[in-house]
């Protein structure tokens, strides 16, 4: 018998997709890793576009300005998703479940 299965669960898990682990459970539901993720690169896209529209009304060069928006959605992607996921583990202003429910 293979151990692929296993091992492909377990890298599910750590990319948020897998059962159980990856979640965070609030009041609202449950977010996983990998939506917080897609979040931020599709905030990102649009956000890029906008910067390489900025950059190349200013500097009159494509290639510079695609350079510039390049680096740009690198950067902001990496942060928004470590800011999204600190803000996941701070329970300020955040409704708790109830212990039970009948």
């Amino acid at each position: 018998m293979s151990s692929k299965p296993i091992e492909m669960r377990r890298f599910l898990a750590r990319l948020g997709l897998g059962g159980g682990q990856g979640r965070r459970e609030w009041a609202g539901g449950t977010d996983l890793r990998v939506r917080s993720l897609l979040k931020a690169a599709s905030w990102r896209l649009f956000g890029t576009a906008v910067t390489v529209a900025i950059a190349l009304s200013l500097t009159g060069r494509l290639g510079l300005s695609a350079v510039i928006g390049a680096a740009d959605l690198v950067a902001k992607i990496v942060l928004y998703y470590l800011h999204e996921r600190f803000w996941d583990n701070v329970d300020l202003f955040r409704r708790r479940p109830p212990d039970y429910e009948i």
